[in-house]
């Protein structure tokens, strides 16, 4: 049960790697093509919120992580 709840959350951290990784990628040609109309400023908004919320669960579950590989060695 250990190992299925680390895989899903290395899981969970790889997914949120790609999801930021294309984000900032998106933005960067917004910034530099302000035409650029795949996505507009809200979408941009909502996309950023999200990203925000995911990078904060990846902080909780790697400080987690962390803790018990710590709390192994001992």
């Amino acid at each position: 049960m250990d190992s299925l709840k680390l895989f899903i959350k290395l899981a969970f951290l790889l997914i949120t790697s790609l999801i930021i990784f294309i984000y900032f990628g998106l933005l960067h040609e917004k910034i530099v093509r302000p035409n650029f109309k795949n996505m507009g400023t809200e979408g941009f908004f909502f996309w950023g919120f999200v990203v925000l919320i995911m990078i904060t669960l990846d902080v909780f579950i790697v400080r987690n992580l962390i803790y018990k590989m710590k709390s192994r060695k001992k």
